[in-house]
């Protein structure tokens, strides 16, 4: 491996780390202020709309972003016939998007339409030009995107709520407005205008990124299912209310994957562009993911017990009908961190182009998550546990198939002080299951806590020096 490999990784990393931290704690900090404007069902229905978002687009577009950044990260990639190929499948998708957001407006959101589906189509294009930022290697145009997209959206969404009252209406058009600007940021960042070609579309390119990004379709609804189909189930079984609570429950443990998504941006453009795992560097890839793995574990565990003890002063931010809701983020925090490793290995099974392993694989997990949350939820008392039991269940179930699976290709070893450390992330998040007295529970974590700084001290000196610029005279 050369030098310049981890070099312009842990550059990229600290572009990422900025895009991330802003928009992420931006987001973070506006969330509570949104629910002194917003009533729990109101707050549901967004998460509701939203989370719709990231189901219609990939099935609408095939996922045609990720094949983006695959067939044109490479430097000998022709970077306008990718981007014409994919553009091509973006504005078919387009018109998908209309009929179903037409469609499905007339019986769920009718008042909220408009803004709705202006929110749907400049969405679908917004994920797409960052991939082709990203394929340009243009990290510092993604990053400004991400930040510009942030900062205009919600001062137009507070705008909106403070001073127009408008509700559910004006957040997904403050929304739309965000991601417009954005948009109009990476068409000028990337020139755009220079890789549309439509009368020079390769069809044989074309249909290998399809091919490459079809099964992901498939793959995205599962994901979608793992993460927002308990949404749809709450508010099927129990209601506006609890569907309200959720949204809040699921934006808390976000905090834990801040770090990872820092991680994953970077090595999934060095893994696509340097590591393509092929037999000859064995030994070379399997040191670069080993290393990764290691560093991303001990973010995530840490992540993890610091959202457990955020978790009810956090709470206390949001208006007083959401406190309720602090006990269950922990145990809903493990869930994230399985969900964040599986994550880490389906980048390994892209490399490989093996989508289609992928979307077996997730669509099983995505099953046990769905019917375990509505069975726990309906025939049980356990309410919103059931939510975190299910994706605990199936984010476990994938990241265990990847860790036997992904050997043929790479090989990752997990060490038994991780194996403790992580049993013990879950027996801190199982605490508020049987109390929900705060000085019990902040005596057993915190004290917890600390043992585990002691015992990775080294390795989280090692993450910090690796981590901080090299300072050259």
């Amino acid at each position: 491996m050369s030098s310049s490999k981890p070099l312009s990784m842990r550059n990229n990393m600290y572009l990422f780390a900025i895009g991330v931290f802003f928009t992420k704690i931006l987001n973070f900090v506006f969330a509570p202020i949104y629910s002194h404007y917003l009533t729990t069902g109101e707050f549901g229905s967004i998460d509701i709309l939203t989370t719709t978002a990231y189901l219609i687009i990939p099935i609408s577009t095939l996922a045609i972003a990720e094949a983006v950044l695959k067939y044109g990260i490479d430097d000998d990639s022709d970077l306008k016939k990718v981007f014409s190929s994919g553009l091509l499948v973006v504005l078919f998708g387009f018109g998908i998007i209309t009929v179903f957001t037409a469609i499905s407006g007339q019986f769920v959101y009718q008042e909220h339409l408009i803004p709705v589906l202006l929110y749907f189509l400049f969405e679908c294009l917004f994920l797409f030009m960052q991939s082709f930022a990203r394929a340009q290697k243009n990290v510092v145009a993604y990053v400004i995107s991400s930040i510009i997209y942030s900062v205009v959206s919600i001062s137009m969404i507070m705008l909106f709520l403070a001073w127009r009252n408008l509700g559910v209406t004006g957040y997904f058009y403050g929304l739309s407005l965000g991601v417009f600007t954005a948009i109009v940021f990476l068409i000028i960042a990337t020139r755009v205008w220079k890789y549309i070609s439509f009368k020079n579309i390769d069809k044989s390119l074309l249909k290998q990124m399809v091919k490459y990004s079809a099964p992901l379709v498939l793959t995205n609804i599962s994901y979608w299912i793992i993460s927002g189909s308990d949404k749809y189930i709450t508010r099927l079984v129990l209601g506006d209310h609890y569907s309200g609570l959720l949204s809040m429950v699921h934006k808390i443990p976000n905090l834990c994957t801040i770090l990872f998504s820092i991680f994953n941006f970077a090595y999934v453009m060095s893994a696509l562009k340097d590591h393509k795992l092929k037999k000859e560097s064995y030994e070379e890839d399997s040191k670069f993911y080993s290393d990764l793995f290691k560093y991303v574990l001990v973010v995530l565990i840490f992540g993890s017990l610091l959202v457990s003890l955020v978790a009810y002063p956090v709470a206390l931010l949001y208006k007083a009908e959401y406190l309720v809701a602090w006990v269950f983020i922990p145990l809903y925090s493990f869930g994230v961190i399985l969900g964040a490793m599986r994550n880490f290995y389906s980048s390994i099974y892209c490399t490989q182009e093996k989508t289609l392993k992928i979307m077996l694989v997730v669509f099983i997990g995505a099953t046990i998550n769905a019917l375990t949350c509505f069975l726990l939820m309906k025939y049980t008392t356990l309410g919103l546990w059931s939510t975190a039991i299910s994706t605990i269940l199936a984010n476990g179930f994938i990241f265990l198939f990847y860790y036997f699976d992904s050997r043929k290709y790479v090989l990752l070893k997990i060490k038994v002080k991780e194996i403790v450390s992580l049993l013990l992330c879950l027996g801190i998040s199982l605490i508020p299951c049987f109390t929900t007295n705060l000085v019990i529970f902040y005596s057993i974590s915190g004290s917890l806590f600390a043992v585990l700084t002691i015992f990775y001290f080294k390795d989280l000196l090692s993450i910090v020096k690796k981590m901080l610029p090299k300072f050259h005279k």
